[in-house]
């Protein structure tokens, strides 16, 4: 049978209200979609649609246990991929780049003798980027894929983007305001602390990238 824009814009509603996340939505949507379609004409599209949701996913109860499962396989998905990009920096010949950028990050510490507050606001914008990263992605998601609905991958993406502003203030405490004393923190220790935090925004990076671009072919 053939559906009419009004039993698709029924069918959405219905989703857009029992479903939390878009990839789930999606999923369950076209399966419906695909599987009424192959039905006699003249039949029911409210029964099939029962029929669909009980025979395939086994019943409305089931599509909340459905999300959950997505959701879990989503955060191992995502930090298995995002730590093969971090450690992608420690292998060779990325390693090589690494090494490059810490000698770099330890002469400038260590000969232009930068002023201490500002180096803490450097360290500091570090940490942030990827919470900023974060926010952006939220921004991209709204205005290029037009879905500002919850994605599977939000949880992991946040956590992962939280970690190095957190690590930063329990830091900040620990060494009472270190960075202000400038010399008492060891230039090996804030190189290797700074080239952590950059590493760790680009393997973030690469994870967005990675997402969009899988979202933006699933939609094409």
């Amino acid at each position: 049978m053939r559906t009419t824009a009004q039993q698709n814009q029924l069918l959405k509603q219905y989703l857009q209200g029992s479903l939390q996340y878009r990839e789930t939505y999606e999923e369950v949507y076209d399966h419906i979609i695909s599987a009424v379609e192959c039905v006699p004409a003249g039949a029911s599209f409210e029964n099939e649609v029962n029929r669909v949701i009980c025979e395939d996913f086994g019943g409305y109860e089931e599509l909340a246990e459905m999300e959950n499962m997505a959701k879990k396989e989503a955060i191992v998905n995502g930090l298995k991929k995002y730590l093969s990009y971090f450690n992608s920096y420690l292998k060779w010949p990325v390693l090589l780049s690494t090494i490059a950028g810490s000698v770099c990050v330890y002469f400038a510490l260590t000969q232009l003798r930068f002023v201490p507050v500002v180096l803490k606001d450097i360290f500091a914008m570090v940490c942030i980027c990827p919470k900023l990263l974060s926010l952006f992605r939220y921004y991209q998601t709204g205005y290029i894929l037009k879905d500002t609905r919850k994605s599977v991958k939000d949880n992991i993406f946040n956590k992962i983007a939280q970690v190095p502003l957190t690590l930063f203030i329990l830091f900040m405490l620990w060494s009472n305001n270190g960075l202000n004393k400038g010399s008492d923190i060891n230039p090996v220790v804030l190189t290797v602390l700074f080239v952590l935090a950059v590493n760790y925004t680009l393997s973030l990076f690469k994870l967005y990238k990675d997402e969009f671009k899988m979202s933006i072919i699933s939609r094409g």
